[in-house]
Protein backbone atom coordinates (compact mmCIF):
# COMPACT_ATOMS: atom_id res chain seq x y z
CA UNK A 1 0.00 0.00 0.00
CA UNK A 2 2.87 2.35 0.64
CA UNK A 3 4.09 2.06 -2.40
CA UNK A 4 1.44 2.98 -4.00
CA UNK A 5 1.36 6.09 -2.63
CA UNK A 6 5.21 6.86 -3.18
CA UNK A 7 5.11 6.83 -7.22
CA UNK A 8 6.09 9.79 -8.97
CA UNK A 9 3.49 12.51 -10.66
CA UNK A 10 0.07 11.71 -10.96
CA UNK A 11 -0.46 7.92 -10.57
CA UNK A 12 -3.49 7.39 -13.10
CA UNK A 13 -2.04 9.85 -15.27
CA UNK A 14 1.09 7.52 -15.37
CA UNK A 15 -0.87 4.60 -15.69
CA UNK A 16 -3.53 6.40 -18.75
CA UNK A 17 -0.02 7.32 -20.63
CA UNK A 18 1.29 3.32 -20.33
CA UNK A 19 -1.91 1.30 -20.39
CA UNK A 20 -2.12 -0.62 -23.77
CA UNK A 21 -5.92 1.40 -24.27
CA UNK A 22 -3.92 4.24 -24.44
CA UNK A 23 -1.67 3.54 -26.60
CA UNK A 24 -3.78 1.69 -28.66
CA UNK A 25 -5.80 5.64 -28.57
CA UNK A 26 -2.99 7.63 -29.64
CA UNK A 27 -2.09 5.55 -32.55
CA UNK A 28 -5.35 5.70 -33.67
CA UNK A 29 -5.52 9.04 -33.65
CA UNK A 30 -2.32 9.46 -35.22
CA UNK A 31 -3.57 6.91 -38.31
CA UNK A 32 -6.70 9.18 -38.61
CA UNK A 33 -4.88 12.08 -39.00
CA UNK A 34 -1.85 10.88 -41.54
CA UNK A 35 -5.44 9.36 -43.71
CA UNK A 36 -6.64 12.54 -43.69
CA UNK A 37 -3.46 14.60 -45.06
CA UNK A 38 -3.46 11.67 -47.66
CA UNK A 39 -6.58 12.00 -48.61
CA UNK A 40 -6.50 15.82 -48.71
CA UNK A 41 -3.27 15.89 -50.99
CA UNK A 42 -4.96 13.33 -53.19
CA UNK A 43 -6.81 15.10 -55.70
CA UNK A 44 -3.32 17.49 -56.31
CA UNK A 45 -1.43 14.42 -56.81
CA UNK A 46 -4.13 12.75 -59.78
CA UNK A 47 -3.98 16.04 -61.19
CA UNK A 48 -0.05 16.29 -61.41
CA UNK A 49 0.00 12.65 -62.66
CA UNK A 50 -2.94 13.09 -65.24
CA UNK A 51 -0.58 16.32 -66.47
CA UNK A 52 2.47 14.16 -66.43
CA UNK A 53 0.84 11.19 -68.71
CA UNK A 54 -0.56 13.99 -71.04
CA UNK A 55 2.79 15.31 -71.74
CA UNK A 56 4.60 12.38 -72.26
CA UNK A 57 1.69 11.23 -74.89
CA UNK A 58 2.21 14.35 -76.30
CA UNK A 59 5.67 13.81 -76.92
CA UNK A 60 5.56 10.78 -77.48
CA UNK A 61 3.38 11.09 -80.78
CA UNK A 62 5.69 13.86 -81.70
CA UNK A 63 8.36 11.14 -81.97
CA UNK A 64 9.55 9.62 -85.15
CA UNK A 65 8.46 5.98 -85.47
CA UNK A 66 12.38 4.37 -85.86
CA UNK A 67 12.84 6.64 -82.56
CA UNK A 68 10.11 4.75 -80.53
CA UNK A 69 11.71 1.66 -82.09
CA UNK A 70 14.67 1.96 -80.93
CA UNK A 71 13.46 3.23 -77.31
CA UNK A 72 11.28 0.08 -77.40
CA UNK A 73 14.02 -2.63 -78.61
CA UNK A 74 16.40 -1.05 -75.81
CA UNK A 75 13.29 -1.64 -73.16
CA UNK A 76 12.95 -5.05 -74.41
CA UNK A 77 16.57 -6.00 -74.50
CA UNK A 78 17.56 -4.53 -70.82
CA UNK A 79 14.36 -6.53 -69.68
CA UNK A 80 15.84 -9.84 -71.27
CA UNK A 81 19.26 -8.88 -70.00
CA UNK A 82 18.03 -8.59 -66.25
CA UNK A 83 16.17 -11.71 -66.51
CA UNK A 84 18.59 -13.87 -67.63
CA UNK A 85 21.44 -12.62 -65.12
CA UNK A 86 18.96 -13.35 -62.44
CA UNK A 87 18.14 -16.72 -63.67
CA UNK A 88 21.83 -17.28 -64.07
CA UNK A 89 22.64 -15.40 -61.00
CA UNK A 90 20.64 -17.88 -58.96
CA UNK A 91 21.88 -20.99 -60.59
CA UNK A 92 25.33 -20.39 -59.88
CA UNK A 93 24.57 -19.30 -56.02
CA UNK A 94 22.23 -22.78 -55.75
CA UNK A 95 25.73 -24.76 -57.46
CA UNK A 96 27.88 -22.96 -55.07
CA UNK A 97 25.78 -24.22 -51.87
CA UNK A 98 25.83 -27.68 -53.34
CA UNK A 99 29.70 -27.80 -54.19
CA UNK A 100 29.99 -26.54 -50.89
CA UNK A 101 28.47 -29.47 -49.38
CA UNK A 102 30.62 -32.05 -51.03
CA UNK A 103 32.71 -33.63 -48.95
CA UNK A 104 36.43 -32.62 -49.68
Amino acid sequence: MERENHQNGDSQEAEDQQSPFAMMAGAQERIRTSVGKAADAMPEAMASAQSAARDTQRRLDQMSDDNLLAGASFSLGLAIGLFVSVFFLNSSSTCVKAASRLPA
